[in-house]
């Protein structure tokens, strides 16, 4: 506390970026998540001019501008359209060729929420913009004209996948459940799994009917004649049972 001290000045304002630093975080997550949800999720199309107008239209607006004027502490790291920043050269040897020198820019800016106003505006200029994944729920950027429905992080329900490869399987499964195929097969399946269950029917029996099921359903996805005239006919329940029991009694193995 002395005013001498040497490292007074630089206490002070490690003290102020320890406060500041967690408001302008969370006061530009509320914007971008207000801009994301209220006009970029609406565009028709993702280009330089439809963000633009988004963004004029939004940042404009009075409900956006009421919404970060009831955030705590609005005026400390507020949002800004015009973030204030230095920028000079500096000189570096070239990362690739280290004979080498090159020019390179140095931007500095006032507070953390100036460069991610910053970075969120030169995003938009060159077509990245921020998008929700549909999967695990986090922000991404997309790089191009196509919206994505998912991004290329880890999918939190199977580590080994990302969530793209995860939304790609998922919508595969619900594509099958609406498949005539597969929509008997489903329903078969479970009045088997149910019987099985209510002691209706034996172990051996609804191990034979559910392979029995899958080797019907399979030859129905490959002969579009035997889909159409005798699926049907063979995944009855009564028919199937009693295919079922047949090949136990003669001992059949599939």
């Amino acid at each position: 506390m002395d005013p001498q001290a040497p490292y007074r000045e630089f206490f002070f304002r490690y003290l102020t970026a320890a406060f500041a630093i967690p408001l302008g975080i969370y006061h530009f997550a509320v914007a971008g998540d207000y801009f994301e949800r209220k006009y970029l999720r609406r565009l028709k199309e993702r280009n330089e001019t439809f963000f633009a107008v988004a963004a004029h239209d939004c940042f404009t607006s009075d409900d956006f501008w009421r919404v970060m004027d009831g955030l705590p502490l609005p005026d400390i790291e507020a949002f800004s359209t015009a973030p204030v920043m230095e920028s000079t050269y500096v000189f570096a040897r070239n990362p690739s060729q280290e004979k080498k020198m090159v020019f390179v820019q140095r931007v500095c800016f006032r507070g953390i929420i100036q460069f991610y106003c910053f970075d969120l505006m030169n995003g938009l200029h060159h077509g990245h913009a921020p998008c929700v994944c549909q999967n695990c729920e986090r922000y991404f950027l997309t790089r191009s004209g196509h919206k994505p429905k998912y991004c290329s992080g880890m999918a939190p329900q199977d580590g080994r996948l990302t969530c793209r490869q995860y939304g790609a399987m998922m919508h595969q499964k619900e594509q099958n459940k609406q498949h005539p195929v597969y929509r008997i097969f489903s329903t078969l399946t479970n009045t088997i799994r149910k019987h099985h269950h209510r002691g209706k029917i034996s172990d051996e029996l609804r191990e034979e009917a559910l392979r029995l099921a899958e080797t019907y359903r399979d030859k129905a996805l490959l002969d579009n004649g035997y889909a159409a005239d005798g699926y049907v006919h063979d995944m009855e329940q009564e028919t199937l049972y009693a295919q079922a029991r047949a090949r136990l009694a003669q001992g059949e193995k599939p």
